[in-house]
């Protein structure tokens, strides 16, 4: 079986591998990573920032930035206004250490994957190994990570915060965009960097459960399926690089 084809397999192979329940491989990463970036913390109740972050997470993911108040934050947290202010002297403030406290991990994790592949990953790998982690964490038990993507969801459709994502997130993106110039030779450098961003809005879209699919098969497609989703989504992205390439780069069947 070729290396394509193995990682797309997974999700056949693995059928309850996106399921909330199940403590997958990236997401013991994740829980590694946070235990290794707060080991210098002393264990108990969360700090007052780790309190403000984590209710900023959630109000920012579900209404965005612009609709969500500090007195929200403060209410939900429950710190006080000025102790919020203290940690985070503006909202943008907040907003940018709410993007950041996840992008490190979640870049590690894409570095990790991208390594364990080798040195000739096909395309299929590569968009497997850049989407797969984000698409688990955001249906795994650890809630915060669903509302962390819905941060970046709101962050990525706007115009004046997009350089947040570019700040912190981009890092692991260049880098799978550079192995997959080398993964496919004869493919145009721009085809390769809109193909790669076509699968990102896409990738965007299957972790903050867009409803659309659902309700034009009238619920037989439900968006919390994040198996059936995300094994389509990946055949999409890598027909469509396939599709703006010189040659054929790999075959799914």
């Amino acid at each position: 079986m070729t290396q394509a084809n193995t990682a797309i397999n997974r999700t056949d192979d693995a059928s309850d591998i996106f399921k909330p329940i199940e403590l997958t491989v990236t997401l013991r990463q994740a829980i590694l990573l946070e235990r290794e970036r707060s080991s210098r913390v002393p264990r108990g109740e969360p700090t007052s920032r780790e309190r403000i972050l984590d209710a900023a997470e959630v109000l920012f993911g579900a209404e965005g930035p612009d609709v969500v108040s500090l007195r929200d934050i403060s209410a939900r947290s429950g710190a006080a206004t000025g102790l919020i202010h203290y940690h985070f002297p503006t909202k943008e403030n907040l907003l940018e250490e709410t993007v950041a406290r996840r992008a490190t991990i979640l870049t590690e994790i894409r570095r990790n994957s991208l390594a364990a592949l080798g040195e000739h990953p096909s395309v299929a790998a590569l968009l497997d190994a850049f989407m797969r982690p984000l698409v688990e964490l955001a249906a795994s038990a650890d809630r915060g990570w669903a509302s962390y993507c819905g941060v970046i969801a709101r962050i990525a459709a706007s115009e004046s915060r997009g350089q947040l994502i570019a700040k912190h997130l981009d890092e692991a993106a260049k880098i799978y965009v550079a192995a997959l110039k080398r993964a496919a030779p004869k493919a145009d450098e721009n085809d390769v960097l809109y193909a790669f961003g076509f699968s990102v809005i896409l990738m965007v879209n299957v972790i903050v459960k867009n409803r659309r699919i659902e309700t034009m098969s009238d619920g037989r497609l439900p968006a919390e399926d994040f198996t059936a989703t995300y094994h389509r989504l990946l055949k999409y992205c890598v027909a469509g690089m396939e599709a703006l390439s010189a040659d054929k780069i790999s075959e799914i069947k």
